[in-house]
């Protein structure tokens, strides 16, 4: 969803409301992480309330120091715990490099 990625809300509510589901690209990439690692804060809540899993996204959101789709993803109960990269980094680790 390459609307997740540019931030384009209004087109990924749309794309939403008419049934695209919140996971897996075409192209393998997961809109959660592209809208989170880039800091779309309300693209991740729109994500988010569509049931996209958020805790792969978190990882991404934290190594890129996007702090307001670090909140959302906690906010909306995304695990502090979560591991990405093959299990190695945390949202914490990944903050921190």
């Amino acid at each position: 969803m390459i609307a997740a990625k540019a931030g384009a809300d209004a087109i990924v509510a749309e794309l939403l409301a008419r049934g695209v589901q919140p996971h897996a690209d075409s192209d393998g990439k997961l809109p959660l992480v592209e809208a989170a690692q880039i800091g779309h804060a309300r693209t991740v809540a729109l994500l988010l309330a569509a049931k996209a899993e958020p805790d792969f996204a978190l990882v991404h959101a934290a190594h890129n120091n996007q702090l307001a789709a670090v909140r959302t993803l906690i906010e909306q109960k995304a695990s502090v715990n979560a591991r990405a990269f093959n299990g190695t980094v945390s949202p914490l680790r990944a903050a921190t490099v």
